[in-house]
């Protein structure tokens, strides 16, 4: 049987144990995926919130999937007017966004402030997610 001595020896092993396993995750910052009722330009801020952060599954996530695997970590800020979405007279439920990206590391003179378009599509579920991104509208 241990003395008091021996537990608090114990205990404060684990605890340090507990530590040192914790900081040997994933490095990158967990970001919140909004719920399926949020407003596409909430879903878009998030989005690319975890794209900034390296949080590769929450950006999948809110994702169509046909722009999964673009998780650009290369992403330093982003700025976008919220208020001024616009949407293809053809497609209702999509939208599009320009959004003022600030890259760097990426390489190929790509470095620096750029324009990109980013369109999301409502879901049968009524949740918005991105659908695709590009340079040009």
């Amino acid at each position: 049987m241990r003395g008091p001595t021996g537990r608090v020896r114990l205990l404060a092993g684990v605890l340090l144990l507990g530590a040192a396993l914790a900081g040997c995750g994933d490095a990158h910052a967990n970001v919140s995926i909004p719920p399926a009722t949020a407003a596409s330009d909430i879903v878009l801020d998030s989005y690319l919130r975890a794209l900034v952060a390296g949080d590769c599954a929450a950006a999948r996530a809110m994702e169509t999937g046909q722009f999964a695997g673009q998780c650009d970590t290369s992403i330093r800020r982003y700025a976008f007017d919220h208020s001024r979405p616009f949407s293809p007279s053809f497609a209702p439920d999509t939208v599009q966004y320009v959004v003022s990206l600030t890259v760097s590391g990426v390489g190929g003179g790509q470095d620096g402030d750029h324009n990109w378009f980013y369109w999301l599509a409502r879901q049968p579920n009524g949740a918005w997610l991105v659908t695709s991104g590009g340079s040009g509208p």
